[in-house]
């Protein structure tokens, strides 16, 4: 398997993982979504991950004349990441999911690049899908818990919701090990 259809595997992995449980155990994944944007320790592990993960890809990524600055901001990594979660504290999780959601398009798009078949078209549109969503997660976290609520309102939507996630993630994985 090449790269793009390994990440592709894990996007659609991941996309039917919370999919299936959200409709195995809709009340558990309903109380867990309501209260992710809040939950602190979460928040700090995905700000740190996505921080690092960030740091990383500006690390490989050719700077040119700002090549230099690339050791001052290894250090200013953990720096950022003490007054990111003492100042940015609040909706703290949903921000980090955000910051994640913004990066993991990039080695998708770069892998993407790569690929002869005309399938990796889908692909291209669901990382940008991702980064607009990271984007609007970052900028404003309560969305997280506005549509959170919005689908658990009925069962119905709920099981909706989840269902069109995990055909997203199945369609995904069957690129992932059938086209690439």
């Amino acid at each position: 398997m090449n790269a793009l259809a390994n990440m592709t595997l894990a996007v659609g992995a991941t996309l039917t993982a919370c999919a299936g449980a959200s409709l195995l155990a809709p009340a558990r994944m309903k109380t867990l979504w309501g209260g992710f944007s809040r939950n602190r320790p979460l928040g700090w592990l995905l700000t740190a991950v996505a921080l690092g993960w960030g740091m990383r890809l500006l690390w490989l990524t050719p700077l040119g004349r700002f090549e230099g600055l690339k050791p001052i901001m290894a250090v200013l990594t953990p720096v950022g990441f003490g007054l990111i979660v003492y100042a940015m504290d609040e909706h703290l999780a949903a921000r980090a999911l955000g910051a994640l959601l913004t990066i993991v398009p990039a080695p998708l798009l770069t892998a993407a690049r790569a690929e002869p078949s005309a399938w990796r078209l889908v692909v291209v549109a669901v990382a940008y899908a991702m980064a607009v969503m990271g984007m609007a997660l970052v900028m404003s976290p309560h969305l997280l818990r506005r549509w959170a609520s919005r689908c658990a309102g009925s069962a119905a939507g709920w099981r909706l919701a989840a269902a069109a996630f995990g055909a997203l993630g199945l369609f995904l994985a069957a690129l992932a090990l059938f086209v690439y």
